[in-house]
């Protein structure tokens, strides 16, 4: 999955964050530890970095003294509102507002035939935690259901990235969405 660079450099600018750093806060907000020890392995420990996001209030360092433990490391709340959202509460919303079933030519067909959490998962992944994408998709997605258009299942629609066909000039959610997008950034 590739970053729109132009948000990204907005917000490490804004955040006053390097692409290290927030490699380290992404990998600690996921509690991937595994991914981040594999980074330490071959490129080295980010310890400064890591100070200096301490420092800033960014991570919340619960370690006892002289223990440096990343899983015993957390984002700060004031950092994390409004930028990240963890993939369990993002998902969630998702299979909340999807519907049970879909209708396709008159024929009914079940929407929510996966594992829950894998799709929470793989939907965290798909709009890589970010707060300002789970709100359009959110958008999107409710405006699909109160419009009666879902044709697939969630599955495919989240593996998919379906959010991104949706053509909003075509509707008149388009206005909404761009009122809504500027409410966010």
């Amino acid at each position: 999955m590739m970053f729109n660079t132009k948000q990204l450099t907005s917000f490490l600018v804004k955040k006053k964050v390097t692409p290290t750093q927030l490699y380290i806060i992404s990998c600690i907000q996921e509690k991937d530890f595994r991914s981040l020890g594999s980074y330490i392995e071959k490129l080295g420990n980010p310890k400064a970095e890591i100070i200096d996001l301490i420092n800033k209030g960014i991570i919340i360092d619960l370690n006892k003294d002289g223990e440096s433990y990343v899983d015993s490391m957390m984002i700060s709340d004031s950092f994390s509102r409004g930028y990240i959202i963890e993939s369990g509460i993002a998902g969630e919303q998702i299979w909340n507002l999807y519907p049970w079933w879909f209708i396709v030519n008159g024929d009914k067909f079940p929407a929510k035939t996966t594992d829950k959490d894998a799709l929470i998962e793989l939907y965290g992944r798909r709009i890589n935690n970010s707060y300002s994408e789970h709100k359009k998709v959110l958008k999107i997605l409710e405006h699909l259901v109160n419009t009666e258009s879902i044709v697939m299942g969630i599955q495919k629609w989240v593996s998919s990235e379906q959010w991104n066909a949706v053509d909003l000039t075509k509707t008149t959610f388009e206005d909404d969405w761009t009122t809504n997008v500027n409410e966010i950034e």
